[in-house]
């Protein structure tokens, strides 16, 4: 079977810089910020006695990105056709980025892994808040469809740089 259109063939690891965006994006994923926020990531946790599968968090846009996978359906598609799904992640790219963010946490005070890999959970149990919000920035401007697959790292890093100076 031919590889499908946009997936390399084989990857069998992530450069660094690749794996400590993808963890940076996970943690995000189980902070209290993004939990409050986040009616999916909270019902799937629910569902699996607490732990995320590394299988939906493969399906997640960012990741995708961070990955080099297609993301994003609306961006692909044309306002003029029909939208068409995204391929499926394959099998290897999971265990890949299980693997991935298993060696990277192993010291993580934050979540953890189950030992195969498959699914990551927070180490402590959420309890949602509205104190969050008091330390949230928001602002508007940029335009849908025009981000750049840095531009987390870039604004992470403005304002990193604003808060410090």
């Amino acid at each position: 079977m031919a590889p499908a259109e946009g997936i390399p063939v084989i990857v069998t690891e992530f450069p660094a810089d690749t794996t400590q965006k993808i963890v940076a994006q996970v943690k995000h994923y189980f902070s209290d910020a993004n939990l409050n926020q986040d009616s999916y990531m909270r019902q799937t946790v629910a569902e699996n006695d607490g732990w995320m599968p590394v299988l939906a968090l493969s399906r997640f846009n960012r990741l995708r990105q961070l990955m080099d996978l297609p993301y994003d359906a609306k961006k692909q598609a044309s306002k003029n056709t029909k939208k068409q799904p995204l391929p499926a992640v394959p099998e290897h790219y999971v265990r890949l980025l299980g693997a991935s963010i298993k060696n990277a946490l192993v010291e993580s005070d934050d979540v953890e892994m189950k030992e195969d890999g498959s699914a990551i959970r927070r180490k402590s149990a959420f309890e949602p808040s509205d104190e969050w919000y008091s330390r949230t920035v928001h602002f508007k401007g940029l335009k849908y469809g025009e981000e750049t697959p840095d531009m987390i790292e870039e604004l992470t890093e403005f304002f990193n740089k604003t808060v410090e100076g």
